[in-house]
């Protein structure tokens, strides 16, 4: 049987403890890294949700202007605004300044 010394159960114990420090800081550093790479992700869903409702908002306003042209009155009016049409039989007076 292999005895032990003072100093050889010194040596274990220190490399022990070196091993428990160097193993806890890799530790930590895993957790540090993977909190950092959290908030950058929540950060980004946090981005996409306010693209997300601005495009909403931007849907809505264009669903109400396709509402508007669909009607009637509408048509004609950027007929006659826009492209200076006129219905049959109409005359149209310009004023000159």
């Amino acid at each position: 049987m292999i005895k032990r010394t003072g100093k050889g159960k010194k040596t274990v114990v220190t490399i022990f403890i070196l091993f428990i420090v160097f193993t806890s800081f890799q530790i930590n550093t895993l957790i540090y890294e993977g909190k950092g790479e959290l908030n950058e992700m929540n950060q980004r869903v946090e981005s996409y949700e306010k693209d997300i409702n601005t495009l909403e908002k931007k849907k809505s306003e264009i669903n109400l202007n396709i509402a508007k042209i669909n009607e009637n009155s509408e048509i004609e009016k950027i007929a006659r605004d826009k492209l200076n049409l006129v219905k049959e039989g109409e005359t149209v007076y310009k004023l000159i300044k």
